[in-house]
């Protein structure tokens, strides 16, 4: 099943990319190798079925699957090997470019590994010699200007505050909602990692501040959150600008309470009116 991919802008200026589809016409070798990452599982593997692939790359589209792969696995940009008899590729640098987040980050990988990396292939950019086993693993561990690990992610700490408080407004506990405990925790592990707490947060307290005034359309909790395959951005939480619509209803709230006012203060002055009369005609 194909996945949603990250495509940064740097990858429309790739000269070497370019140079390939300019030599290889008809091949349509960015497309496929942007392709590639979306039939890859969350470590850069693929089964390497040119036929198959075809159906989910440019099937409409008459061209050779098999020399497309052929010249990205040339130039350094695929390695493809065999386990137990199967084929299988990999983009030796999709984890460079791909952050992957929701349900696909709990997986892990879907298709085996390559049997031995030393020595093998190109890197992946540029031709050259594959780095070996020690030499990836010593390059993983040098530290960045920060002091972090380059090439892994940092380790996010969970928001317990803000998971007990999605898990509160909804009714359910730890102990009972096992389940759904899970479901919210996968779901802020996304926003953590996408970057998009904050306004979650913002978005979900004008969510419920606006349900306290206007609850005609309730929202399941699984409506609410979204599907981890579209990383939530699905969910009711993100369906709409609950802050504007919060300003919105408040508004109207405003209005409609200054009405009842002003009513309540002309029956006011009509009953005084009235009893003024009254003593006037005594």
């Amino acid at each position: 099943m194909a996945r949603i991919r990250t495509v940064k802008p740097a990858f429309l200026r790739h000269e070497k990319l370019q140079d390939l589809e300019y030599e290889n016409p008809g091949k349509y070798i960015m497309i496929v190798f942007m392709g590639l990452w979306m039939l890859a599982d969350s470590k850069g593997r693929f089964e390497y079925k040119p036929r198959s692939m075809k159906l989910d790359i440019l099937p409409f589209l008459d061209y050779n699957m098999q020399e497309s792969l052929e010249v990205l696995e040339k130039n350094g940009f695929i390695r493809s090997y065999e386990v137990d008899g199967c084929r299988y590729g990999v983009v030796p640098t999709f984890r460079d470019h791909q952050r992957i987040t929701g349900k696909e980050l709990t997986e892990g990988e879907k298709f085996p590994a390559e049997p031995d990396l030393d020595g093998a292939g190109l890197n992946g950019e540029t031709p050259g010699k594959q780095p070996g086993v020690q030499e990836r693993k010593g390059k993983e561990e040098e530290l960045d200007e920060e002091g972090k690990v380059e090439g892994k992610a940092p380790h996010l700490e969970m928001n317990l505050d803000l998971r007990d408080k999605i898990m509160k407004y909804f009714g359910f506990n730890e102990l009972a909602n096992f389940d759904k405990l899970r479901a919210v925790s996968v779901f802020i592990k996304c926003l953590q990692q996408s970057g998009r707490v904050g306004y979650f947060e913002e978005q979900f307290d004008a969510y419920v501040a606006f349900k306290t005034i206007n609850d005609s359309f309730p929202h399941s909790f699984k409506k609410f959150l979204g599907t981890d395959e579209q990383l939530f951005q699905d969910g009711a939480w993100n369906g709409e600008n609950w802050i504007m619509k919060l300003e919105v209803e408040q508004g109207k709230k405003s209005v409609k309470k200054e009405k009842m006012i002003y009513t309540s203060s002309r029956g006011v002055e009509a009953a005084m009116e009235w009893g003024n009369i009254e003593r006037r005609t005594l």
